[in-house]
């Protein structure tokens, strides 16, 4: 009974506080927990009226469920994973709590040993028993025993039967003998069932454990294929729809090209400047957000003085460099492209002359430069 108690206390014990504290927490908890369990269940298994390799299986089930239900909380597995270890553990414990106890021992504190020896044992109040042998006489008093005479001889003396009945137990007295002669053989049997759990208890355990294994592994598999609730779809689409934004904002929807190499594109409302010049692999020349990057592209200045600062200037795949400016300042930058004489940029100047015509014969940009 203390063993089921305190597995049960123990497996509940591991549960709950998987659920409500840190794992840290958990694992310093659960070890005390476990220590007492495998204690209590070593001590079951020794009083326990069964052979030492009958034992084995439900003792190591018994200890090893609470250490996986520990690692199952700290793993965060799916709370019927957990239940299932709780009640197939609290199943393996039962197991080797029902064995039968061999002979009674006298506890002390939960100790029964050699130090036991010195414990005085609890005085028996009751007196004696003493067999009293009945006297056939025909005299009105009996005497109950006769006292012994220490220098008498040994002589053995015929009993006479002195009256002619003889005082017999009566039938009722037999009966109820009998029946608590038979009430107590059934109290120290055996049930039936609990033999067939004994007789099966190492086929019965390795099937739970089977069964744990099972569904631990089901529990723990990686779903890749869930499907997604409505707030995960959601998600996603405001994910793809502003993807395919950025995708149509880059993709160019006007261009011209100008004198002396300079190159414009409106990539939506974003200005894109490009040249060719730079070698290399594609790279990060100025980023502004970050303020980090080559300084002389920092920004673009005009010869009338006006100076621009560019979101970003990369170097492409392709070689060509490309400077992004705001939507805020596309229009301004364009005008002065048409209406300057140079340009500088990243240590590059590059002439104007005869840009405001090319820009002309574009419709997204002539729309700007009015």
């Amino acid at each position: 009974m203390r063993f089921a108690v305190v597995a049960l206390v123990a497996h509940v014990l591991i549960f709950l506080l998987s659920l409500f504290v840190h794992v840290g927490v958990l694992f310093f908890v659960a070890a005390f927990l476990i220590v007492a369990v495998a204690l209590s269940a070593w001590r079951r298994a020794q009083d326990a009226n069964v052979s030492q390799t009958k034992t084995a299986v439900p003792l190591v089930a018994a200890v090893g469920s609470p250490v996986l239900l520990a690692l199952l909380g700290a793993l965060d597995a799916a709370i019927w994973l957990q239940l299932l270890f709780l009640v197939v553990g609290l199943s393996l414990s039962g197991l080797l709590a029902i064995l039968p106890a061999s002979t009674p021992r006298q506890y002390v504190l939960g100790y029964d040993g050699p130090a036991n020896e010195n414990v005085p044992k609890k005085a028996n109040n009751r007196a004696p028993r003493e067999r009293v042998e009945p006297i056939i006489a025909q005299g009105e008093s009996s005497h109950v025993g006769h006292p012994v005479d220490e220098n008498a001889s040994s002589k053995y003396t015929e009993p006479s039967i002195l009256n002619e009945s003889v005082q017999m137990p009566s039938e009722a007295e037999c009966n109820a003998a009998s029946q608590r002669q038979y009430d107590s053989r059934q109290a120290n049997a055996t049930p039936v069932w609990l033999q067939q759990v004994l007789l099966h208890q190492n086929k019965l355990a390795a099937g739970c454990v089977g069964l744990l294994l099972i569904a631990t592994t089901i529990g723990l598999w990686p779903q890749h294929a869930q499907p997604l609730d409505s707030a995960q779809l959601e998600a996603s689409t405001e994910q793809q729809s502003l993807h395919l934004e950025t995708k149509q904002q880059r993709a160019v929807t006007a261009q011209a090209k100008l004198p002396d190499g300079l190159g414009l594109q409106l990539q939506g409302r974003v200005l894109v400047l490009h040249w060719l010049g730079e070698e290399g692999a594609a790279s990060q020349l100025w980023d502004l957000a970050s303020a980090e990057g080559d300084k002389s592209c920092a920004y673009a200045e005009f010869n009338n003085g006006s100076r621009y600062r560019p979101l970003d200037v990369a170097l492409t795949e392709q070689g060509t460099t490309e400077a992004r400016f705001s939507p805020l300042d596309t229009q301004a930058v364009v005008k002065d492209v048409a209406l300057r004489g140079n340009l500088r940029i990243c240590g590059y100047r590059f002439s104007l002359k005869g840009s405001q015509a090319a820009l002309a014969k574009v419709d997204d940009f002539a729309a700007l430069i009015q």
